[in-house]
C-alpha cells in the first residue's frame, strides 16, 4: 500500500515536473519568439530608415542638381535685367535732350542773355555821365584856386 502511494505521489512529481518543463519551454519558446518578431521589428525600422534615408539623400541629389540649373537662369534673367536698364537710360537721356531743345526753343536763355545786355549797356551810361559830372566840378575847384 505504502509503495503504490510512492509510487503515485512519484508519478505526480513527475507529472508536475514535465508540466513545469513544458510551461518553461513554452514561456522560453514564446519569449524567443518574441524576442525574434522585436528582431525582426527592429531591423525592419532600420530598413525603413535606411530606404527613408536613401530617399531623402536622392530627393537632395536631385534639387542640388536642379539649383545648378536654377544659376544658369538666374544668369539669363541678370541679362534680361541690364537690357532693360539699357532701355531706360535711353529714354532718360532722349527726354533730357527733348527737354533741352523746349528751353532753347522758348527762347528763354535767349531774352535773359538781351535783357542783361540792356541793363549793362544801361549802366554804363550811367557811370558815364557821373564821371563827367565829378570832372567838371573837379576842374571848377582848381579853377577857383587859380583865381584866389
Amino acid at each position: 500500500m505504502m509503495m503504490m502511494m510512492m509510487m503515485m505521489i512519484m508519478m505526480m512529481m513527475m507529472i508536475m515536473m514535465m508540466m513545469m518543463m513544458m510551461m518553461m519551454m513554452m514561456m522560453m519558446m514564446m519569449m524567443m519568439m518574441m524576442m525574434m518578431m522585436m528582431m525582426m521589428m527592429m531591423m525592419m525600422m532600420m530598413m525603413m530608415m535606411m530606404m527613408m534615408m536613401m530617399m531623402m539623400m536622392m530627393v537632395m541629389m536631385m534639387v542640388m542638381m536642379m539649383d545648378g540649373d536654377d544659376d544658369d537662369d538666374d544668369d539669363d534673367d541678370d541679362d534680361d535685367d541690364d537690357d532693360d536698364d539699357d532701355d531706360d537710360d535711353a529714354d532718360d537721356a532722349d527726354d533730357d535732350d527733348a527737354d533741352d531743345d523746349d528751353a532753347d526753343a522758348d527762347g528763354a536763355g535767349d531774352g535773359d542773355d538781351a535783357d542783361d545786355d540792356d541793363d549793362d549797356a544801361a549802366d554804363d551810361d550811367d557811370d558815364d555821365e557821373e564821371e563827367e559830372e565829378g570832372g567838371g566840378g573837379e576842374e571848377e575847384e582848381e579853377e577857383e584856386k587859380e583865381e584866389e
